[in-house]
């Protein structure tokens, strides 16, 4: 398939056009239709089954106490079987994905059950941080998120979910940045990159090694390499091309490391028989793609035929979304026929910089070379700042959820103030001023939050556990869950301030219920 310029070697992948797949669009109307309808269904058999001579009544009550008690055991039957589910039970490949996908939704229903059961007893304990901010009004805000318990369990759980998938995306994010900072600080070693469009010549190294200023230099060379297809596993859809990167391993240590997996032995044992040949270290992608470990060949097409390779190690590298091996230069030689550099890294003397280097090497060869230098450090900055651009795209589904929170909360405040009218008079009429109403609403409005910022952080906890965990088993990862602290703050305060911006447009109506309207409102 021909060569891979050094592009190709990129962490990230870079998408063109945008394309809407019709299968997609008749998924998602699909979805929206039954949800809609789903949802509909307990209120329309409640409104069929009320009597006429109940419905006459000022105050019609229904018992609901039977109801909240079973929605708070199925959903921790929903709860418990998600997680043992995520946990527990192995799926066969074909359907983990959508395994996975039908156990976190299950998880995330269950958890929203839950909230009506347990709402109240949280009102209890987050009732001082509304005083405290509050004062009295605080007391009768706070005590009114108990009285419609279903509504308010609703606008709990959309906040609770929209801060679990900010939580959640945004630690797989840190997860990731904080493993791939790991192997940008292991393996792309050395002080300057020399590159250029096309490969360079091998005997440049030596003219680039005598420079002032120069203590080491390796070189390395990226190109497409297909496995075998007696190698990719039956029934997969794994692509048989891989990037084959073919290091010289007595210059490569000089200036960099291999960052390798858990459990692959002494380094140095690994290093030793790689320098024998007919080795690879493979990336723990390649790793789960095709089903091999260390110690076991990977067969690949070269161009004297198929060729077993034996698996010196299996190491951490995101170079091309993973799907890399490297190799020594000479097997690159004798079976792929390749020559050329694509990169010359070098490390710089004591006492010296990169830039009195760097200016060396472009004044002397940049117009005859057509090279371009850059610094190891200039080199990661951008390696890391696309891996965060690419992770913040994901947490736009996280404030989507975050919107329909603040719109569940402002429903809620306004359909509270609607139904308690005459309720907000008599307490105006009793002495309640415009500012104190205001302030009740807010506290309400804060109270949603607290309980709701809460759950939030609970289930965002483990909502990012299982991310981290099917991020791996998806892509051959190996990411290890990063307890980040101020995720959670930042939830917590997202929380708090969300509901006070929701709440500020039924506070303003509470504040300005005419009294007189107010007590005659039935």
């Amino acid at each position: 398939r021909g060569d891979l310029v050094h592009a190709t070697a990129k962490l990230t992948t870079d998408f063109n056009t945008i394309a809407i797949p019709l299968d997609g669009l008749i998924q998602s109307i699909a979805i929206g239709s039954v949800v809609t309808l789903a949802s509909a269904l307990l209120p329309s058999l409640q409104a069929s089954r009320v009597s006429p001579l109940e419905a006459l009544r000022v105050m019609g009550k229904v018992n609901r106490a039977g109801r909240r008690h079973a929605m708070w055991i199925g959903g921790a039957a929903f709860a418990i079987s998600g997680w043992v589910s995520l946990h527990y039970v192995q799926w066969p490949a074909g359907i983990s994905f959508a395994a996975g996908s039908a156990s976190i939704l299950l998880l995330m229903t269950g958890a929203t059950l839950i909230v009506p059961a347990v709402v109240e007893a949280a009102e209890r304990l987050v009732r001082p941080l509304a005083v405290g901010l509050f004062g009295n009004e605080g007391m009768l805000g706070s005590g009114n998120v108990r009285r419609s318990p279903g509504r308010t369990a609703l606008t709990v759980a959309s906040l609770m979910i929209g801060l679990a998938m900010v939580i959640g995306n945004s630690s797989l994010a840190e997860a990731f940045i904080h493993d791939i900072t790991s192997w940008v600080d292991t393996a792309l070693g050395g002080d300057l990159y020399v590159r250029a469009p096309i490969p360079m010549r091998e005997d440049f190294e030596k003219r680039l090694a005598v420079l002032p200023g120069v203590e080491g230099i390796t070189k390395i060379r990226y190109f497409g390499a297909n496995v075998a297809a007696s190698a990719v596993p039956k029934d997969s859809d794994v692509s048989d091309t891989i990037i084959f990167a073919a290091i010289d391993p007595d210059t490569y240590r000089a200036v960099g490391e291999f960052q390798f997996a858990s459990n692959q032995g002494d380094p140095e044992a690994n290093w030793a028989r790689f320098r024998q040949g007919d080795a690879l270290f493979i990336s723990t992608v390649v790793a789960d793609r095709y089903n091999v470990k260390q110690g076991d060949n990977l067969r690949l097409v070269t161009r004297r035929g198929e060729h077993d390779f034996y698996v010196a190690a299996v190491a951490v590298d995101f170079t091309g979304q993973g799907y890399i091996v490297t190799g020594t230069w000479n097997d690159m030689r004798q079976w792929f026929a390749k020559t050329g550099v694509d990169r010359f890294t070098i490390s710089i003397a004591p006492g010296t910089t990169t830039e009195q280097v760097g200016k060396i090497i472009e004044d002397k060869y940049q117009k005859s070379q057509n090279i371009t230098v850059e610094t190891t450090d200039e080199f990661k900055d951008k390696v890391l700042t696309l891996s965060e651009q690419s992770f913040r795209l994901f947490d736009v589904m996280g404030y989507i959820g975050i919107v329909v929170a603040a719109l569940g909360v402002i429903n809620t405040l306004m359909m509270n103030v609607l139904e308690r009218q005459r309720e907000i008079g008599g307490l105006r009429s009793l002495g309640l001023t415009r500012w104190q109403t205001t302030k009740m609403v807010l506290a309400e409005a804060a109270t949603l939050g607290a309980i709701g910022g809460a759950f939030g952080m609970v289930a965002g906890y483990f909502l990012s556990q299982i991310f981290v965990d099917a991020l791996n088993a998806l892509s051959g990862y190996d990411l290890q869950y990063v307890f980040a602290p101020h995720l959670f703050l930042v939830a917590a305060l997202i929380a708090l301030v969300v509901s006070q911006i929701a709440a500020l447009y039924p506070a303003w109506k509470a504040g300005g219920v005419n009294i007189v309207e107010a007590i005659k409102h039935e």
